[in-house]
């Protein structure tokens, strides 16, 4: 038996599991960085929601107060015909309004339909970046922009287009990037 022939076999098959286990560790560690970015965008969705719900919430105890409030007399009748102009106020104005988010995921951003209604024909634009596609966004939901190797430079700014249920007019509006902080 040749002893140099069996160790060079078993160095051979010693560098191929290596390989093999190396190969795996970078799929995984992609999957892994996928995984993270949902999870983060499942976060900033939950965020989002509970604070369109707390809003709900400041709105509605609000109404109740201005109700409650009321006397069960003339002048308390006369009141409540004013603190009905009152609730008008808590009512909240049909637009569309974006907020633009920083990801995990390096030069990516979340754009956020931060307002009551539909937008309609949405499309995210910055520099060095791909135009989206158009888009329906409801209120509260959000879509991703970002370079698609994830190289590019950091946007400054994003251009957000869009009409909504209300007019037929094209909106159009800068939004300053969130700005990272710096590492320590």
């Amino acid at each position: 038996m040749d002893w140099n022939a069996v160790t060079g076999v078993v160095a051979v098959l010693g560098l191929i599991g290596g390989l093999v286990g190396f190969a795996r560790s970078l799929v995984a560690e992609r999957n892994s960085r996928a995984a993270r970015a949902d999870a983060d965008d499942a976060r900033s969705d939950a965020v989002a929601a509970l604070t369109k719900s707390a809003d709900a919430d400041e709105r509605i105890a609000k109404a109740v107060e201005l109700i409650a409030g009321e006397q069960h007399t003339l002048a308390g009748a006369r009141a409540a015909v004013d603190a009905s102009h009152g609730l008008y106020d808590l009512v909240p104005k049909q637009a569309v309004a974006w907020s633009v988010e920083k990801r995990i995921v390096p030069n990516s951003y979340r754009v956020r339909n931060i307002g009551t209604i539909e937008a309609r024909h949405v499309t995210a634009t910055a520099p060095g970046y791909p135009a989206g596609a158009r888009r329906v966004v409801a209120p509260g939901a959000a879509f991703t922009i970002g370079p698609p190797d994830g190289r590019a430079d950091p946007a400054r700014t994003i251009v957000v287009n869009w009409t909504d249920r209300l007019s037929a007019a094209e909106h159009n509006e800068t939004y300053p990037v969130p700005v990272e902080p710096p590492e320590r």
